[in-house]
């Protein structure tokens, strides 16, 4: 999030994110993937960004659901 706002110096360039959720995958009882479309609308005049990310998450019995690895492009 912090690289984000720093790219990113007014209202108009930051526009609207938005997230969509493709696909959970259980990978065993601790752990999942997570697969799903990211979008950056930001209106006439500023191109609209868009890609994909990944998460794998791990259960801890301490905290809950954890991301263990983030990839996005």
């Amino acid at each position: 999030m912090n690289n984000y706002l720093k790219s990113y110096t007014s209202p108009e360039e930051m526009g609207q994110l938005h997230f969509e959720l493709i696909e959970w995958k259980t990978l065993g009882p601790e752990h999942g993937f997570l697969l799903g479309s990211w979008a950056l609308d930001r209106g006439e005049g500023l191109e609209n960004l868009s890609g994909h990310f990944t998460l794998t998450w791990e259960q801890k019995p301490e905290v809950g659901w954890v991301i263990i690895a983030d990839h996005s492009s």
